[in-house]
This record gives structure tokens, C-alpha cells and sequence, in this order.
């Protein structure tokens, strides 16, 4: 699962310039509070599905219903996030938080693909 491993270091790394930042954070699209939230969520289902792949217990619909399709959806909270980065950066950090909220959104994405492929 090197893509969820890939997700978390990305996510982790921007939630830290989040919250070293005051300002940061507060400039995102959902807020501080809100785009905190979404990075906390993003990485505990990362880790949650991730989990779940690795212990093979199979692949259901109601494990989709219950792990991969929340993930599905805080991809599409991070996707606003990493345009709102890329797009209307203060300084050259928050470029590459928006990077590295892209690598990370993709990554998402292939982590609940993979419970439900």
C-alpha cells in the first residue's frame, strides 16, 4: 500500500504547515477549523481502508458503503482544497501545500479504488 503511505506523509505534512501557520489554514476554502477537519478525516480513512486491504478480509458492498465511499467523499472535499492552493496562493508554500494535497487526493482515490476494485 505504498499510495496510502504516500497519502498520509502528504497530508501530514501539510496539516503541519496548517497548523504552524495561522494564516494558512484560514485562507483554505472550508476555513481553518473545516480544512483541518478534512485533512483529519482524509488520513483516518486512509488508515482505515488501508487496513482493511491489507488484512484481505474480502471485498463486500457493505464495505464499500462503510469505508471506501466516506473516503471517496472527503476526496472530493480535498480536491477544493488543493485547487484553492494551487490556484490563489499567498507565498510559495502554499504551492506546494497544493502539491502535496494533489498527490494526496490522488492517492485517496486509489485507496478506496482498491477496496472496491
Amino acid at each position: 500500500m505504498l499510495w496510502a503511505a504516500a497519502v498520509e506523509v502528504c497530508l501530514a505534512a501539510v496539516l503541519l504547515y496548517w497548523l504552524r501557520s495561522a494564516g494558512a489554514a484560514r485562507r483554505m476554502v472550508f476555513g481553518r477549523a473545516g480544512s483541518i477537519a478534512v485533512l483529519v478525516a482524509g488520513m483516518a480513512l486512509t488508515a482505515a481502508n488501508a487496513a482493511l486491504h491489507l488484512s484481505a478480509a474480502g471485498r463486500s458492498e457493505t464495505l464499500f458503503w462503510f469505508l471506501a465511499f466516506p473516503l471517496f467523499l472527503v476526496v472530493s472535499a480535498t480536491v477544493p482544497l488543493a485547487a484553492g492552493s494551487l490556484f490563489g496562493p499567498a507565498n510559495a508554500a502554499d504551492v506546494g501545500a497544493g502539491l502535496l494535497l494533489a498527490i494526496g487526493t490522488a492517492g485517496m482515490f486509489v485507496v478506496a479504488w482498491q477496496i472496491f476494485g
